[in-house]
């Protein structure tokens, strides 16, 4: 097996010799094989000692980096993600964990962290959330991102559904009654039916009609709590963002575009960076593309022909033409790496890693 499925499989086994109740939310069926993400539902209150069985990971399995980024944080421990991740800093990668406390949509709690780990399921040697849960989930998913054609992923989650037995079915009907209401129900058979325009358009409504009736019983609570995941995003958008905007020298200099390009793809297949782009410095240094893209851990490298005096205020960090004559496409990765790791906690440092 690879260090990522080793370190999993080691991982999950720790939480079992534990007694620590954990469910894998998604993409279980190939385990310890999760391509570089995992997402475990899990008690808030037993962080500190999964905290503790990650640093035994990163050192049993030699990972370089235990690292923990504050960029889900949140005061509603339902909408709070503790997202940790394990760096091998000579091969550019990362194995991405997040452990997530209740369900949201819009904010507003949709399952609290006690239903969420309500009838853990075991699969083999592992553990998974409900299968009711996991498929409110994945009604939800696709509420939001079916944009029109039906992409390798939508079709993966469409199989899932129409896989569910005659009970399976009535026991997510009941649920999604309860959370979605009778819009949510007919969204779950407009799916079941391979309707997803309509199914779309249900969901959205049966998420308004829940922040709709918060509103009306709590409104004081409600708009409060509004305001706080408004200031959370905004944070998330412009101060602490999981990805980064970088300015590179290059004089025009196609070379130095390449090594870019290489440098970005190492850290993309690695796992680093969800996306990577390479492009020419826009006329708009800020954009709301931009923005999403950072957001949503993208690596976003703009070069130009020089740095002006007020590039900073707009990047996260500037690659001069000094550096990147003298660095191959590696050195690149390393120093973007190293400029994205600075911005998290460091929880386990490898011995033979002295710069971090």
């Amino acid at each position: 097996m690879s260090q990522i499925e080793n370190t999993v499989r080691g991982i999950l086994t720790y939480f079992q010799e534990r007694s620590i109740p954990y469910g894998v939310m998604r993409n279980y069926e190939g385990l310890p094989n999760i391509g570089h993400d995992l997402d475990v539902a899990s008690r808030h209150s037993d962080m500190a000692i999964i905290q503790s069985c990650l640093g035994k990971a990163a050192h049993e399995y030699s990972w370089d980096l235990l690292t923990k980024l504050s960029y889900r944080n949140s005061n509603n421990v339902f909408r709070h993600i503790d997202v940790f991740r394990l760096y091998d800093l000579k091969n550019l990668k990362c194995l991405h964990l997040d452990f997530l406390h209740g369900l949201t949509s819009y904010g507003f709690e949709i399952l609290s962290e006690k239903e969420l780990m309500e009838g853990l399921l075991q699969r083999d040697w592992f553990y998974t959330i409900s299968l009711a849960n996991e498929n409110l989930i994945r009604c939800l998913q696709l509420g939001a991102i079916y944009k029109g054609t039906k992409t390798k992923k939508i079709k993966r989650y469409m199989t899932k559904l129409k896989q569910l037995g005659p009970q399976e079915r009535t026991i997510l009907r009941e649920l999604i009654h309860t959370k979605l209401s009778k819009e949510g129900c007919l969204a779950l058979e407009q799916l079941f039916s391979e309707n997803l325009e309509d199914a779309v358009k249900n969901i959205y409504k049966a998420k308004m009609k829940n922040l709709a009736l918060a509103l009306m019983k709590k409104p004081l609570a409600s708009i409060q709590d509004f305001s706080l995941r408004s200031g959370e995003l905004l944070h998330q958008t412009f101060v602490n963002n999981a990805g980064l905007k970088i300015l590179a020298e290059t004089r025009n200099e196609p070379s130095l575009k390449q090594k870019l390009i290489q440098a970005s793809k190492k850290l993309s297949d690695g796992a680093i960076f969800n996306d990577a782009r390479v492009e020419k410095t826009p006329y708009n240094p800020v954009s709301y593309r931009q923005l999403k893209f950072r957001k949503e851990y993208g690596l976003l490298i703009q070069y130009s022909t020089k740095i002006s005096a007020f590039s900073h205020l707009h990047y996260d960090l500037i690659l001069p033409y000094a550096l990147l004559v003298k660095s191959n496409s590696q050195e690149i990765g390393s120093t973007i790496l190293k400029h994205m790791i600075g911005r998290q906690t460091v929880i386990y440092k490898s011995p033979q890693v002295l710069d971090y």
